[in-house]
C-alpha cells in the first residue's frame, strides 16, 4: 500500500482517497481534499497559505532537518522481500517515531523561548523611541537573563533578528 502526500499540504493521501489531477505535460498532482484542489487552482503559493506544511516550515514553526526524516522519503528503488530486514525495520519504527517528537518538543521549546526573548526585546525597545531622553549616543540593550541554556544548531535556520 503506498501512501502519498498532497501536493499542497503534504499530509498523507491514502489509497482511494483525494483527488489526482494530470497536466498536459503528465506532471501527476495529487491533493488529499478538495480544499488543497481549489487552492492549486486558485494558483495560490503553499508557502503563503498558514495552515500548509510549507508555511510552518519556511517560517521556522516545524524542523526542517532531521536525520528522522530520511526513513520518510519516497523511495522508487525495489527491494527483494527479507524477513530479517523487514523484522528490524518494524522494529526500529517505534523508536525513531521517539526520536523524532523529542527533537520536535526541543524544537518547540527553543522556538518559543526565543519568541519570548523576541518579544522582551521589542517591548524593550518601543520604550525607549517612545521616551523623550531617547539618543543614538545612550541606546543600549539590557542584559537578559536566561533561564535555561540557549541552544542554536545548524540544523536550525538561524533567525534574522
Amino acid at each position: 500500500m503506498r501512501l502519498e502526500k498532497c501536493w499542497f499540504c503534504s499530509s498523507t493521501v491514502y489509497p482511494a482517497h483525494g483527488i489526482q489531477f494530470v497536466r498536459n505535460d503528465a506532471k501527476v498532482f495529487r491533493f488529499c481534499r478538495s480544499k488543497c484542489h481549489k487552492n492549486f487552482k486558485m494558483k495560490r503559493n503553499p508557502r503563503k497559505v498558514k495552515w500548509t506544511k510549507a508555511y510552518r516550515r519556511v517560517h521556522g514553526k516545524d524542523m526542517t532537518q532531521d536525520s528522522t526524516f530520511e526513513f520518510e522519503r519516497k523511495r522508487n528503488k525495489s527491494e527483494r522481500y527479507d524477513r530479517n530486514l523487514a523484522e528490524n525495520v518494524l522494529k526500529a519504527i517505534p523508536k525513531i517515531d521517539k526520536i523524532r517528537l523529542t527533537r520536535e518538543e526541543r524544537h518547540h521549546k527553543n522556538r518559543s523561548f526565543l519568541e519570548s526573548i523576541i518579544i522582551v526585546y521589542i517591548v524593550w525597545i518601543s520604550g525607549t523611541l517612545l521616551s523623550r531622553s531617547w539618543t543614538h549616543s545612550n541606546a543600549t540593550v539590557p542584559a537578559l537573563e536566561l533561564t535555561q541554556p540557549l541552544e542554536l544548531r545548524s540544523s536550525q535556520p538561524n533567525p534574522q533578528y
